[in-house]
């Protein structure tokens, strides 16, 4: 088309706001034959070629490598393009196990100290016991042992609730106890 057009999309934001603008510019930049079509088939055919022009593809995947089609765009783009796709994919990967494993050192470690704290405080409360100072004991058993339990407790109920969260909406939720569903026979009992 001959002369240098000017950005159709400037100043507007969606499509309806556009088109009008790109038909207009599609219009004056026509050839001359064009002007002798009859005005429905002109139309026409400025209106499939605005269609083409607007034409977006968009699309999405799921997971840590593209599809490959899109893989075989990149390689035409720039060779080993895909494969270095590849490899930032596999080193995210690594470094996500790499830390997962480290945080799940940490909060075992972090359970150990908590135990040796917990027994060795339990032992000192027994041995002040044992030494007749029975009030430190105690308050110091109690100090150590009503947390503990308040944890234990409130972890049972936050496995119960994230178990609850996990079930479907649609899925009925189980009862407690399931009845003995054994089929009853209907034979007569043997006198």
């Amino acid at each position: 088309m001959g002369k240098e057009a000017s950005d159709p999309t400037s100043g507007a934001s969606t499509a309806q706001e556009i088109i009008p603008e790109i038909e207009k510019q599609l219009e004056s930049e026509l050839p001359n034959e064009f002007g002798k079509l009859p005005e429905g088939a002109r139309r026409e055919l400025v209106t499939k070629i605005t269609e083409a022009t607007l034409s977006v593809t968009h699309s999405t995947w799921d997971g840590a490598y593209p599809p490959p089609a899109i893989l075989e765009g990149y390689e035409s783009i720039q060779p080993g393009l895909a494969d270095r796709i590849f490899k930032m994919a596999e080193d995210e990967l690594a470094h996500r196990q790499q830390m997962e494993k480290r945080l799940a050192s940490y909060m075992s470690s972090g359970q150990w100290f908590g135990f040796i704290l917990a027994l060795a405080a339990i032992v000192g409360s027994v041995f002040l016991i044992y030494s007749d100072k029975q009030i430190a004991g105690g308050m110091l058993g109690g100090a150590v042992l009503i947390p503990l339990v308040a944890m234990f407790v409130k972890g049972q109920f936050d496995i119960a609730e994230r178990n609850q969260k996990k079930q479907p909406d649609h899925a009925p939720t189980p009862p407690l106890s399931q009845p003995n569903k054994r089929k009853q026979s209907k034979r007569k009992p043997v006198r």
